[in-house]
């Protein structure tokens, strides 16, 4: 599951973010995340983490 979070931009607008928990690496052991940013909508932040 993503968690997604809103933020705002330098200029005042509202954008989304999410992080994405993908497993643990094979090598360290410690756990893996996805991060991406700049979406418009929480839609189409949460369809993009999916």
């Amino acid at each position: 599951m993503a968690n997604i979070a809103q933020y705002e931009t330098k200029d005042g607008k509202l954008r989304y973010e999410f992080y994405l928990y993908v497993g643990q690496d094979a090598l360290t052991g410690k756990g893996k995340r996805v991060h991406r940013r700049g979406f418009r909508t929480k839609k189409r932040g949460h369809f993009s983490s999916v």
